[in-house]
């Protein structure tokens, strides 16, 4: 083959200039890795808590890297098996596939070096999002028997735990999973080395940490600064908006965002906002 026209792929990806350096067989590592410090470009984007179909249209189109989808039944954004396999659907259509992504993890990477482990997922997060955007499924303190049903039922790429889940958890489970630590409001313990002492049980087990407010999805943020000093790959969580998600970029360790009530006005996700707040992250 000599030639070849590219279109509606390249439209669709939100880092033309490395998927455009991977079609041509170059070496992408150096783009790659430049996402991961100081004064990168952009930062993965989680839009989570979709209900609407349109809506999870509009968060497509925009460059959402990861569509949140959440299975936890106390929840006000809580998705019907039947309702959430619509949106898979609409995802995978608009990464022009028709299966769940095989997530590739590092082979023979030492474990117990986790910021080794938790850089080498999310370049492959990255490499993959960047034209076939994935679902993330959203559990709490659910049973492995639960959570693989609606892997089965809805065909969700990828699993988020959100609860006490212990990482041994992650073999039983049929999806690559993202384990969420929460921030308590009253800091009892050194934060620091508990999230660098949790996180490292995690490698191996998951392919990426979430920091979120004590009370994810209600909006709340809470100090920044307790990711400065983890030198591990995160993403970040809570009291999230268009506006300040431009200071995420100068966290060092920040390598994604997650919001779901910072697209919201009234409790319903809104088109502008969720279009200010990717653009925002990029």
């Amino acid at each position: 083959i000599a030639n070849c026209l590219i279109g509606e792929t390249l439209m669709k990806s939100n880092n033309p200039k490395l998927f455009i350096k991977q079609l041509l067989g170059l070496d992408s590592n150096e783009e790659t890795n430049s996402l991961v410090t100081t004064n990168r470009k952009q930062l993965l984007v989680k839009t989570c808590g979709f209900t609407e179909e349109e809506n999870v249209k509009h968060a497509l189109q925009s460059g959402s890297n990861l569509i949140g989808l959440i299975f936890v039944q106390k929840s006000k954004r809580f998705i019907t098996n039947d309702k959430a396999k619509l949106i898979v659907d609409i995802t995978r259509k608009y990464g022009e596939r028709i299966n769940r992504i095989d997530f590739k993890t590092p082979n023979k990477l030492d474990t117990t070096r986790a910021v080794d482990w938790f850089t080498s997922c999310y370049d492959e997060l990255v490499s993959v999002t960047m034209r076939k955007p994935l679902t993330v499924g959203v559990f709490q303190n659910h049973s492995p028997e639960y959570i693989n049903e609606v892997i089965r039922d809805t065909g969700i790429d990828l699993v988020q735990l959100h609860g006490n889940e212990s990482p041994d958890i992650s073999s039983l489970i049929n999806a690559p999973c993202i384990k969420v630590f929460s921030i308590p409001k009253d800091l009892t313990i050194d934060i620091n080395s508990y999230l660098i002492d949790e996180i490292t049980k995690w490698a191996g087990k998951a392919i990426a940490i979430l920091i979120d407010s004590y009370t994810g999805g209600s909006g709340e943020q809470f100090d920044w600064n307790i990711v400065k000093n983890i030198n591990i790959p995160v993403i970040l969580a809570g009291g999230l908006t268009s506006d300040n998600v431009k200071l995420v970029k100068l966290l060092d360790s920040v390598v994604g965002v997650d919001v779901s009530s910072g697209l919201e006005i009234n409790g319903i996700k809104d088109n502008k906002l969720v279009t200010d707040f990717i653009l925002n992250a990029r």
